[in-house]
């Protein structure tokens, strides 16, 4: 399982570097999310977007926003991974502020990690669970 990152490096996981200038465009929604994939869970010890605990991410202005949610509303590494998700997004060369909002719907289950993820763990997951409107 590559991609991987701890307190201590969170940003050990990520493919390419996002110390340079932003591109032309700025910052997307798809750089934050593969920024996103140094963060890990540090119980499953695999990254939170492929997990699918991160629902949606945008750069507006120099803030990255960010929706996700937790395996369960009482996860202890809950505030580890939210302080986690705001180090990691501040990597992004320019940005000025970090907004994480924690949301409980849709509910997290097996069926939001990537395809790949759940082949690889076993999980026999055919359908998609409800739509998130996202930010």
């Amino acid at each position: 399982m590559e991609n991987q990152a701890s307190k201590s490096d969170p940003a050990a996981g990520v493919g390419f570097s996002f110390a340079n200038e932003p591109p032309a465009g700025g910052w997307t929604r798809a750089h934050v999310f593969e920024v996103l994939r140094g963060v890990v869970d540090p119980e499953l010890q695999l990254n939170i977007v492929d997990l699918g605990l991160v629902y949606d991410a945008a750069v507006v202005d120099g803030t990255v926003k960010v929706q996700m949610t937790l395996t369960s509303p009482g996860c202890p590494y809950g505030p580890m991974l939210v302080e986690n998700v705001e180090d990691v997004a501040r990597l992004l060369k320019g940005v000025k502020k970090v907004e994480v909002e924690l949301v409980w719907f849709p509910r997290w289950g097996p069926h939001l990690m990537t395809e790949d993820l759940r082949v690889e763990l076993g999980f026999d997951v055919a359908e998609k669970g409800p739509d998130y409107g996202g930010i």
